[in-house]
């Protein structure tokens, strides 16, 4: 038995599925990003320029399917940590950072360094996971002297 697949329905079968969830997940960023944005201590708007900029150079590097790329609470962690700007919710800095880390990202790739992966087992990254809800839930707990 022969069966023939038309090959236009299959595409747009994906591009609906691909749609939806680009909708979805753009709904769910946008306010993510923004409260990001804020436990960093940077403007609203480089919230919403660091969740979307991700997703351009996804579009042209990007291999995983299954993942989804922005800010996250760990990220805005260590931003508010580390890149405090004498001014108020001034995101130069956070912006410099974001590029140095790009630069490493970039010289990482180069070497292959992706390749020491295979060696971090599976507990060691959970419990990376786990410390880090950790640390987020106890960052949001206000301690008044």
């Amino acid at each position: 038995m022969i069966i023939i697949i038309n090959n236009n329905n299959k595409r747009l079968e994906e591009f609906q599925g691909d749609l939806i969830a680009g909708i979805t997940v753009g709904l769910t960023v946008i306010p993510q990003s923004i409260a990001y944005a804020f436990m960093a201590g940077v403007p609203n708007e480089t919230g919403l320029y660091a969740a979307f900029m991700g997703s351009f150079v996804y579009v042209l590097f990007g291999t995983s399917k299954d993942i989804t790329l922005g800010p996250s609470a760990v990220s805005a962690l260590l931003t508010a940590f580390f890149a405090t700007s004498p001014v108020s919710k001034d995101g130069s800095v956070a912006v410099m950072l974001a590029f140095f880390v790009g630069l490493v990202e970039i010289g990482m790739h180069l070497v292959n360094f992706g390749y020491f992966m295979n060696f971090i087992s599976f507990p060691v990254i959970k419990a990376f996971s786990v410390a880090s809800a950790i640390t987020i839930a106890c960052s949001q707990v206000k301690v008044e002297h």
